[in-house]
Formats: structure tokens, sequence, C-alpha cells
């Protein structure tokens, strides 16, 4: 018995975004006996612009391109389940993404990022500046060519993110939100749960999800590096039915018709500002492919900060503690990598043999 005064649990979870909450369902589907906590109170994603990317920046054959693979061909049954469990509909662009190019340097990275995705037999479609203009009206005349990858699309992630909640408490996950967790609670090497207002909660395992907040936790504490990510939300483009990833900026619309455009990430620490200027830098950028949007109302602008590691792999397993393991790292591909995180801690916890080989995420790997 805890000093809280309640049993122990099999699973305690920092963090209730959609890693942690995947974890969390899938241990409890399992069988253990979980609890979640979150600092927040109800978290919400208003400026999570949805993709489920694997081959958008996939250029090389890496442990991190296998694991958003494997995360992808996952994603949507898994979505699909918790739909059915939680009775929530979790709305879905199927249109695929437009990878473009408008300059010829830009053009050898298409053809270079095509010969790699053919090589892996992956499904793509080289098209031409006419054909992809055809396919997605409203783009510049300039375009010169682009890759579709059908299977790399986008959801709803905060229509996603409450049903997972439904999802969770359904399999038996006692949810604490607004709870923030101070400590770990340790016995020698061993973690054996967590300090919260109510006191100690002592976990069989303590599974770390908690972002960009992850680093603070651990014995000694792990290199998370916060980034930004520009954010701005226009609508309602329902004519913009392709996805489009540029090295510059993102577009995803969503079937709501409101569409995200996204920057890329910045080194700014924890810094959640919105600078006037590079929002307005991401918008014409934007606009000089996609002219046709510049028409639309913007309807509000954010970031989101992302958690990222010093050499841009996730952070995935054990550590050095026992029964401490970490969830975090995943940049801008948190969403399709939530299920199959989930997945492999679970069958870790259950036999120690995940079905995947993640020794190139090991937390471990930034204190050798």
């Amino acid at each position: 018995m805890s000093e809280s005064g309640r049993p122990p649990v099999d699973v305690a979870v920092i963090g209730a975004g959609l890693t942690g909450l995947a974890i969390a369902r899938e241990a409890a589907r399992a069988g253990a006996r979980v609890v979640v906590f979150e600092a927040e109170g109800l978290p919400r994603r208003p400026f999570e612009a949805g993709w489920v990317t694997a081959q958008c920046d996939a250029d090389e054959h890496d442990a991190t391109s296998s694991l958003r693979l494997a995360g992808r061909s996952l994603f949507f049954d898994w979505v699909a389940a918790v739909e059915s469990e939680s009775g929530h509909r979790v709305p879905r662009r199927e249109g695929g993404t437009l990878v473009p190019a408008l300059t010829l340097p830009e053009l050898e990275v298409v053809h270079d990022r095509a010969s790699w995705q053919r090589h892996r037999r992956l499904g793509f479609e080289t098209l031409t500046g006419g054909s992809t203009r055809d396919r997605q009206p409203g783009l510049a005349d300039e375009l010169v060519a682009a890759l579709h990858l059908r299977e790399d699309r986008a959801v709803d992630a905060d229509a996603l993110h409450a049903a997972l909640l439904v999802s969770a408490a359904a399999a038996g996950v006692e949810l604490h939100l607004a709870s923030p967790v101070f400590r770990l609670v340790t016995q020698g090497r061993a973690v054996s749960g967590v300090q919260v207002n109510e006191g100690q909660i002592l976990a069989g395992v303590t599974v770390i999800a908690a972002g960009v907040s992850s680093g603070g936790f651990g014995l000694p504490p792990v290199p998370i590096v916060p980034k930004r990510e520009l954010v701005a939300v226009l609508g309602l483009g329902r004519a913009f039915t392709h996805g489009l990833w540029h090295d510059r900026f993102r577009v995803s619309p969503l079937p709501d018709g409101r569409v995200f455009i996204t920057g890329p990430l910045e080194a700014v620490g924890f810094d959640r500002r919105v600078p006037a200027g590079r929002l307005a830098k991401l918008l014409n950028e934007t606009f000089h492919l996609a002219p046709s949007l510049g028409d639309l109302p913007l309807l509000t602008a954010g970031c989101v900060l992302r958690a990222t590691t010093p050499d841009g792999r996730p952070m995935l397993g054990s550590t050095d503690a026992q029964s401490l393991i970490y969830a975090t790292g995943f940049a801008d591909h948190g969403l399709p990598l939530a299920p199959i995180a989930a997945k492999l801690l679970v069958e870790y916890m259950q036999t120690g043999n995940p079905s995947l080989d993640w020794s190139a995420f090991d937390p471990r790997r930034f204190s050798q």
C-alpha cells in the first residue's frame, strides 16, 4: 500500500497526449491496471495539423523510417478500433499528399526521393506540373512536378484525442487530469511509482510520455529538445483535398474545410510566441505554391512545441533505472508513431521482447 492509501497499479503513465493515452489503452486492454497523470486540464490539439505520414520526408532506409512505416501501417485500423470503442467519429483526409518541386534543385530532390521509395517498393506516383494541377486545382503555374503519396494522409487530431480519452477510460484506464507528477519515486535503482498531489502512487512500471516535458523526470534527466512549429489555420477551403509537403511549409486540409499551414521546426526553446514576420514569411511561401489559399480567411494562428532529441531519433524503451520506460522525442511524427509505440511498449512489458528492433531508440544512448 502506498502512502496515499491506495493499492499499487501495474502501469503509471505520465502524459495524456496521444502517445500516453495509446500506451495506457493498450496496456489496459492487455489486462494491466493503468493510471494516467496529466499536468494540464483536458488537453486539446487546436493547432495539430493531423499528419499521418511515413514517406513525405523519407530519403533513406534507417530505423526511424522503418518505425514510421510500421506506425502508419497500423494507424487507420487503430483509429477505427478507437472509433468503435468510443462511439466518436474521427474525420480523416483520404486524398493523399503531394511533394512538389518548383525549381530544378527541388526536382532533383523529388527524383532522389522517388528513387529511394521505388527501391523500398513503396507506393507513389510521379506527376508532371500539369497533372499535379489537374489533381489539385489552385496550384501555381511554376510547379514543375510532384510526388503523389496516397498513403500519407491526415486525421482530425483533436477529434482523435477526444475519442481516445473515451476509449482509454472504457478499457479501464484511470485518468487524472490537472494532476501533475512532481517526481519519480525510487527504491535503490528501481523506479517504484510517482509523487502527485495525493501522495505516492506505486506502480510496477512507469512510462514517461510527456512530450517536451519528458526530460525533467529521468534518472538522470534525458536530453529532450523542444522545437516550435508555427501553425496558421485557414478556412474554409473545401476545394483543397490533398496535403502539400515542402521543406519550408506544409499544407494539411481537413474534411471540415479547415486548412492547416505549418512551418519547419525551430529551435527556440519553450518560446510559444508567434512572430508576425515569421508567420508572414510562412504564408507568403505557401501562397507562392498555392495562390488560391490566399483568398481564404485566417481563422487563427499559434504554435505546437515538438519534443525532439539531439540525434533526431525517437526515445523509446527502458533505461538503467529499472521499471522506467520512455516514449517521447517523436518530433512532428507523433500521430503515426502513437499506436506502434503502444504496441511495442506493451509487448516489452509482457515478454521483454518487442516485435520490432528498437535498439536505435534506446534512451541510454545519450548516457553512454
